[in-house]
């Protein structure tokens, strides 16, 4: 053994050939053993999710013949007490419809109410939605919107703007329908054609429909036969896309201006619901009008406006729209002289003051396609022309419609609110 490649320690001499040889044979050992445990680790991991991936399969595969035994159960009640009255005046009769047909049909209703799509399968209240002789019932508690009368534009609305049928509305059918041009068989055509269109987008991965026909031709006539034997509801089902379309296309605002009183019409659907199930449009446009923030919308306020209300108004010199000199609403924290929190305790004391008549009589109108709005505007208030307000050049009711996070207007008031709730 040579002079360098030995050493003395504390047990004696030292081959250190030796030792780093048997330090590499461990560390071998060690790296192989690591390697071993992290082969048997991963085939662990492998067949765990095998089981998992089995499970799951097996429990969709379940959960499907579930549904499909649900549907096919409730399709049999309807076939079973179908009149041939139910078929007076069309095309077909009762012997040309088939079980098949009932339960495409069933599926169409389901997505008329239910949340999302893809739960249908997992939903196992479906049975709550249909009668002993398998009448549709979407009313009720086991109803997502509970709502006390069916529509299904609460649900659809948010399929059709969610697949950007705004798209669609570029269609030269669509001008034809706006401009009221259209018979009514073409109308009737034109709303089959949407919903077909729209089930065509919900159809996707591996969660299609069961029961619906892919085919144009046989959706159809699906259709025509569900306007026979559920009249009422697939009705309201077509109508969805009429009521999209009246909403994103047609004329939003209508003023008109008479012996210092103001109507404003808005035409936009006043209830759409959110995902969480809150009519969150309705209660933007109460707050928007109760809370006085309308007056924005309407005009400016004048120099001889009362001193008394100036809190609620653009400082003084500050660019403002509208003739020289005249001030408009704050609709915002006034930048750098006060919180949110500051702000909202100040419109509170707005909206007390214009719910008790301070700025003048006010009164709105709620329908399904409108917001009607009348003020008699005091003398100190310089109303917009018709072109103006019509225009909305501050965005105010377009902000109010796109329904970002979080609430465009302030709260009202405890004792204003509950009106309407």
């Amino acid at each position: 053994m040579s002079e360098k490649k030995k050493e003395i320690d504390l047990f004696g001499v030292v081959d250190l050939d030796a030792r780093e040889q048997a330090i590499s044979e461990i560390r071998k050992k060690k790296s192989e053993i690591r390697k071993k445990n992290n082969e048997l680790r991963q085939k662990h991991f492998e067949h765990l999710h095998k089981l998992q991936e089995q499970e799951r399969v097996k429990q969709e595969k379940s959960d499907i013949a579930n549904y499909e035994k649900l549907i096919k159960d409730i399709a049999i009640r309807k076939f079973n007490n179908l009149k041939k009255t139910d078929f007076k005046g069309c095309d077909f009769n009762k012997n040309e419809i088939s079980l098949k047909d009932i339960q495409g049909i069933i599926e169409i209703m389901l997505i008329s109410v239910v949340e999302d799509i893809y739960k249908i399968h997992d939903d196992k209240d479906i049975e709550n939605f249909f009668d002993s002789v398998g009448n549709f019932t979407p009313i009720g508690e086991h109803n997502f919107f509970h709502i006390h009368d069916f529509d299904p534009t609460y649900c659809m609305y948010r399929y059709y703007d969610n697949y950007q049928f705004s798209e669609y509305t570029k269609s030269k059918d669509i001008k034809k329908y706006i401009s009221k041009k259209m018979t009514k068989d073409e109308i009737m055509s034109f709303s089959i054609n949407a919903l077909f269109e729209l089930i065509k987008e919900l159809n996707f991965d591996d969660r299609d429909l069961k029961f619906v026909p892919k085919q144009k031709n046989k959706f159809t006539r699906l259709i025509k036969i569900a306007n026979q034997i559920y009249p009422d509801t697939f009705k309201k089902i077509l109508n969805v896309f009429l009521d999209y379309l009246y909403d994103v296309e047609g004329k939003k605002i209508e003023a008109t201006i008479k012996d210092n009183t103001v109507k404003l019409k808005l035409n936009v659907l006043t209830s759409i619901y959110d995902f969480e199930g809150y009519d969150k449009r309705q209660s933007e446009f109460i707050n928007f009008f109760y809370g006085g923030l309308v007056m924005s919308l309407l005009g400016t306020f004048k120099t001889s406006t009362p001193k008394e209300f100036d809190e609620f108004l653009s400082k003084k010199g500050f660019i403002n729209l509208g003739k020289l000199g005249n001030r408009h609403l704050t609709t915002r924290p006034r930048y750098k002289e006060e919180s949110i929190e500051e702000y909202k305790i100040r419109h509170k004391k707005l909206a007390r003051l214009w719910n008790s008549g301070s700025f003048g009589e006010f009164k709105l109108d709620i329908n399904k396609k409108s917001f009607v709005f009348w003020w008699r505007y005091p003398h100190y208030f310089d109303c917009f022309s018709i072109g103006e307000i019509e225009d909305d050049p501050e965005e105010f009711i377009s902000d109010l419609l796109n329904m970002p996070e979080g609430s465009i207007c302030p709260e009202l008031p405890w004792e204003i609110e509950q009106k309407f709730y």
